[in-house]
């Protein structure tokens, strides 16, 4: 099959087959601008897709390379599993064929780096091709039960929880332009400045919003002050916490715990799954961790051609 056809083939099928949001063409058409984006893809003999691998096509020091579009926390191997009940050795088969099929398909670059969705539990095709491989982790909900989760957290976040709904009030709706500065604000308490992306996240915003696939909340203090935000985003299967912002100031403790928690029973309320989308920094993911969802890996892949590109990675990364 000739790469546009199998562009074409993705293109007609991620509806159907309910691709991630973060796999859908006009998602990748927004984020990939500073390159292109292109698939591998899999099919059986019917020509039906068994996995798809879109990827970013890019420059990384000048030289081609596979990297993560921006605003993106997943993108890599989708697989469309045999339908019924699949023994371990039916399963573990289909996914060395499949993910072997389209890890062959990748085009050479200088520097290949993807982050997985936690669908895929399997990296061991791509290790036996000499790539390498780390961990990181996200916390998902499959079935929410919101008084439960209320119920199993800790008892001093239930206290937090309480205090917080006298101190804060949620509301929806809040324009754009209002959380994209608060959130470049936020980001540029970190050094690093959003407004070369803004662009693209209205681009995305506005997609979004036509698509009824989104909505920005927002925690006020009783005297007007804005204390959190959250943008949410979801597909037909799962709700994902995509941008939040937390006013770091002082008294405004709880409101992050609010907003999750709230944002927890919209999932609820749309019968999808809930993606915390993962965070290995020591001052998140306990927040994350002490709402009871399962922790699960997901697979941070790369390759590079010698050891030296490695170390200079690593050297540029501090």
């Amino acid at each position: 099959m000739e790469q546009a056809e199998k562009k074409q083939k993705y293109r007609e099928s991620c509806g159907p087959l309910n691709f991630p949001i973060f796999f859908q063409p006009w998602w990748l058409n927004i984020v990939c601008q500073k390159g292109s984006w292109d698939v591998c893809l899999a099919t059986d003999k019917a020509g039906n897709i068994t996995g798809a691998l879109p990827y970013y096509l890019t420059s990384f020091l000048g030289f081609k390379a596979i990297r993560m579009p921006p605003f993106t926390p997943y993108l890599g191997v989708w697989l469309n599993y045999p339908k019924g009940p699949l023994r371990n050795v039916k399963k573990y088969s289909f996914e060395n064929k499949v993910m072997g099929e389209l890890i062959g398909q990748l085009p050479r670059v200088f520097w290949y780096h993807q982050i997985h969705p936690e669908q895929v539990g399997n990296w061991l095709p791509f290790f036996q091709k000499e790539f390498r491989q780390t961990t990181r982790y996200t916390y998902v909900f499959e079935e929410i039960k919101p008084v439960e989760i209320f119920e199993n957290v800790k008892s001093e976040v239930r206290t937090r929880l309480r205090k917080a709904q006298g101190l804060y009030k949620i509301e929806e709706g809040m324009p754009a332009q209002d959380f994209f500065a608060f959130y470049n604000a936020a980001m540029k308490r970190q050094g690093l400045s959003m407004k070369p992306r803004a662009a693209m996240f209205f681009a995305l915003h506005a997609e979004l919003s036509r698509r009824g696939l989104g909505e920005i909340y927002a925690a006020y203090r009783h005297d007007g002050k804005m204390a959190a935000a959250l943008y949410l985003i979801w597909d037909c299967e799962t709700v994902y916490y995509w941008l939040p912002v937390l006013e770091k100031a002082q008294g405004y403790k709880g409101a992050a715990q609010m907003l999750i928690y709230y944002a927890i029973q919209e999932a609820a309320k749309r019968q999808l799954k809930f993606n915390f989308e993962g965070s290995m920094l020591p001052h998140i993911e306990p927040v994350f961790r002490v709402f009871g969802a399962e922790r699960r890996p997901i697979h941070q892949i790369y390759k590079a051609p010698n050891r030296l590109f490695y170390a200079l990675r690593e050297l540029l990364k501090r």
